[in-house]
């Protein structure tokens, strides 16, 4: 029984040193790749927008798609050890893919080893928290004045689509009576957002009233 001690000690200090080794060598995956960010990155997706609308007793819903562009503007700011970085990003809307695009506001995204902030209309939201982990949940508005709201990571290097590793985040889903709000978005593995989903409905009323929005990535570059 002596010897069996000594050995189960044995395995276990052996094991403590395999994963110091492997935090000191920087092998541990935290999931940044989820979110790659650098100067001239480019997102464009096609939105496809639903609108809602009970003015006539029965619910009519009025479908339209758009482009949506961001790029990566600049860097504005960046640690010693680049472990931390801030970068402007330009967003851009068009009403055809033969259209000219044209230029709206900038958002400003954080990227750290511990988190993805994105300042949305001056307002930031925690976007992802490392390490990454399956069920892990996190107050997406820690950075805000807002109430809480619990981010949970759905699934984690699951395929999605033609994307073999993703991501899919719910940052809020509420159904009942009265209302339907859904918030959701997905990254894949060394590309970023993919696909975003934001519902708002009002079925209190006779008919429905609200949106669907689906954000479905077209092509990213680098």
């Amino acid at each position: 029984m002596k010897q069996l001690n000594v050995l189960l000690l044995f395995c276990s200090l052996a094991l403590i040193a395999c994963s110091d080794d492997d935090a000191a060598q920087g092998t541990i995956d935290l999931g940044l790749s989820y979110t790659p960010v650098g100067v001239g990155a480019e997102w464009i997706y096609k939105v496809d927008s639903f609108s809602y609308d009970d003015n006539t007793g029965s619910t009519n819903i009025d479908t339209f798609n758009y482009w949506y562009k961001e790029v990566v503007a600049q860097k504005l700011s960046g640690s010693a050890d680049e472990t931390e970085s801030s970068f402007l990003i330009n967003r851009f809307f068009r009403y055809s893919d033969s259209a000219d695009w044209k230029q709206a506001n900038s958002w400003r995204l954080l990227k750290s080893n511990m988190r993805v902030e994105k300042i949305e209309e001056n307002i930031s939201f925690i976007k992802l928290l490392f390490p990454l982990a399956s069920g892990k949940r996190w107050n997406g508005n820690m950075a805000n004045s807002r109430e809480r709201e619990n981010y949970t990571i759905i699934w984690l290097d699951a395929p999605y689509s033609s994307y073999q590793q993703t991501c899919k985040v719910e940052q809020f889903k509420e159904k009942n009576l009265v209302e339907e709000i859904t918030r959701e978005e997905v990254f894949a593995r060394n590309v970023g957002l993919v696909f975003k989903v934001s519902d708002s409905l009002n079925t209190q009323v006779k008919g429905t009233r609200g949106y669907r929005l689906r954000y479905i990535l077209q092509t990213f570059k680098p």
